[in-house]
């Protein structure tokens, strides 16, 4: 018997298995083409009226954090409890993972449009390894969104707030509550949605 007979269409049909995985966790929900029934528990999904927020009656408090940004941004350490009932919009995310950048460039967008009415932004790199060398490469591919940056080495964000996939996007309301939860890659329409139902 030869081994290469039965190597050769299992390889491929290993390399057509990734392709389809990648296709179904990044790039389907990027374009909407799939409903949102993948993210977080206590997050969500789209209903009938095209509402994407958590329930008023359903939402909890936020972990209080504090963090320290980047240089390149503020530079400031930046305290949930001294927002001044803003609304914050998280982002968990690593420096070498290019399918973060389409969400980071949505950002740039929704912080403009909304900075003056209340919001902010924090991008949060979780990989431990990272750098704030690292993290600004990926702020120039993410069009230089001037909102904050983070780095979270030792994870502690990550923790308090169960992040456990990249491309996690967290909205905080403000009343302190979280609102908005997913994980996945999430387009500028569903970023607008959410934070026009909180501002």
């Amino acid at each position: 018997m030869n081994p290469q007979r039965f190597f050769w269409p299992a390889f491929a049909g290993l390399i057509l298995a990734v392709i389809a995985g990648f296709l179904w966790l990044v790039v389907i929900p990027q374009f909407g083409l799939i409903s949102d029934s993948r993210s977080n528990a206590g997050a969500s999904s789209r209903n009938a009226s095209g509402d994407v927020l958590i329930p008023s009656e359903e939402r909890t408090e936020a972990p209080a954090f504090r963090i320290q940004t980047a240089s390149f941004g503020d530079g400031k350490v930046f305290d949930l409890a001294n927002t001044d009932g803003d609304v914050v919009v998280m982002f968990f995310m690593a420096s070498w993972y290019t399918t973060c950048v389409p969400e980071a460039r949505a950002l740039k967008e929704l912080h403009a449009a909304y900075r003056k009415r209340g919001m902010r932004v924090l991008v949060v790199d979780i990989d431990p390894r990272s750098t704030e060398k690292a993290l600004a490469r990926f702020r120039a591919l993410a069009n230089k969104g001037e909102y904050l940056w983070a780095l979270d080495t030792q994870q502690e964000i990550v923790r308090s707030y169960g992040v456990r996939i990249l491309d996690t996007t967290i909205i905080i309301d403000r009343d302190g509550r979280i609102a908005y939860r997913d994980a996945f890659p999430t387009g500028l329409e569903r970023l607008d949605s959410a934070v026009r139902g909180l501002i």
